[in-house]
């Protein structure tokens, strides 16, 4: 278990960076921490009007903006359970997640509360919208929501008559050991399988990627994966607000177009992307080029092919926005043979391995220039241990142990500071997550 408290890092760093921008919407609205910090407040004591109490979930169901963040970061820091839903779910597996979760109050958009039914939703007892805080849903017996926001400015004023301040941030700092994240994801076998994730299961993955600085105080971030995955999620949000960086949500899909203009507005210094990404400009734009009778002559002789991987790099690199010094590719393998162009032409990308069920960090090498060609990174080191385990086929007989460079052939296991409690309300599938001696 760490020492470190996992909610503690936000009231520290929101604290240290409350004049600095934090979050924002593409081409949208935009946040300092002060204002983060004070819109969480906010909420805060809409919660305690609300009744809510410490251990309760909190689902968020929307578009990744910064007032998903917002509402997300707002919960945990509450003590309450936050439990993202991906908003590509259909309505009934939506109501499935928030049936299952037994989350007692939702922020979802107005759209995709259209589609569901409250008399399905068991516990649920509020709902609003996420962007504007709007009243969806009161249970009869339950404070009227339309009602306490009309009256929360003025409440808020009640309680902070001289103005919210740095100094009045104090958080419920939620045991490390204890639930803070519930993600049922695509990633994981049936939606009855909610992950079970500690503060720490998170600390570990903040505190590895601020020990080997994979951000820096000032960079600039573009998040455009799903922020109810724990990929997009860990990096974008919750090592970012950590740290002092900014960060702009895309809020809508990463089309070519759309995604080439926004790299040109925000200019991200670390890119967190998916392999997909990579492999729609490779084929978009470079292959067709390397297939050219005359760039294969050119390629062809050693002093010129520097030049032309140098022109290819920083090419790739000006589309995406010419001030990345990092890319980062996870969520599935990358093509070998992108990732040995990438690798001759010397572009910073690194690979990483993890699982929802890791927070998601297994392994990661930082440094661009150490990542091996086909390799997924290091484990973390102090934070992960990992081993090959015998794999065994469907009749159960052993599978071969070596291939032919002499690699041991195995289930990857795991266990350390990023391992999950389990999945909630499912023992039997908990106990068949982890080995007898406690590996995952």
């Amino acid at each position: 278990m760490l020492k470190t408290n996992l909610i503690s890092l936000y009231q520290e760093s929101f604290r240290k960076h409350w004049d600095s921008s934090a979050i924002s919407n593409y081409e949208g609205s935009h946040y300092t921490t002060g204002e983060l910090a004070t819109e969480i407040a906010k909420l805060h004591l809409l919660f305690d009007q609300c009744g809510l109490q410490k251990g309760d979930k909190i689902a968020v169901m929307g578009k990744d903006t910064a007032e998903w963040v917002i509402a997300f970061m707002a919960t945990i820091t509450y003590g309450c359970i936050v439990v993202p839903v991906l908003k590509d779910f259909s309505p009934q597996d939506a109501t499935s997640i928030l049936n299952h979760s037994e989350s007692k109050f939702l922020f979802i958009d107005a759209d995709l509360w259209s589609n569901l039914r409250p008399s399905e939703l068991s516990s649920l007892q509020q709902a609003c919208t996420i962007q504007e805080r709007k009243s969806l849903f009161s249970q009869e017996d339950e404070p009227s929501l339309e009602q306490l926001f009309a009256q929360l400015d003025k409440a808020f004023e009640t309680r902070y008559p001289k103005g919210y301040s740095r100094d009045d941030i104090a958080y419920y700092q939620t045991p490390n050991d204890q639930l803070i994240l519930l993600n049922y994801t695509s990633g994981t076998t049936g939606f009855s399988k909610g992950v079970m994730v500690t503060g720490n299961n998170i600390a570990g993955n903040v505190l590895w990627c601020i020990e080997n600085k994979i951000i820096h105080i000032g960079d600039k971030l573009l998040s455009f994966l799903p922020l109810a995955h724990t990929y997009g999620c860990m990096i974008n949000v919750l090592l970012a607000l950590t740290t002092g960086v900014h960060v702009t949500f895309l809020g809508k899909m990463p089309t070519p177009r759309i995604l080439s203009a926004a790299f040109k507005a925000v200019r991200p210094n670390v890119i967190i992307s998916v392999p997909l990404i990579l492999e729609k400009i490779y084929t978009g734009s470079i292959a067709p080029q390397l297939r050219d009778p005359k760039i294969k002559f050119i390629l062809a002789i050693p002093g010129l092919r520097n030049l032309i991987y140098k022109k290819i790099r920083n090419k790739l690199l000006e589309g995406m926005g010419g001030a990345a010094r990092l890319v980062i590719v996870g969520g599935a393998a990358l093509n070998p043979e992108i990732g040995a162009f990438l690798k001759k032409i010397k572009f910073p990308l690194s690979v990483g391995y993890g699982m929802t069920e890791c927070a998601p960090l297994i392994s990661f090498t930082p440094d661009s220039e150490q990542w091996r060609l086909g390799s997924c990174g290091q484990t973390l080191k102090n934070y992960m241990e990992v081993r090959i385990a015998p794999a065994f086929d469907e009749s159960g007989e052993l599978i071969q142990q070596k291939d032919e460079h002499g690699n041991t052939i195995g289930e990857i296991q795991t266990r350390g500071e990023n391992t999950c409690l389990g999945y909630y309300k499912n023992e039997e599938q908990t106990q068949a997550l982890f080995t007898e001696d406690g590996w995952l």
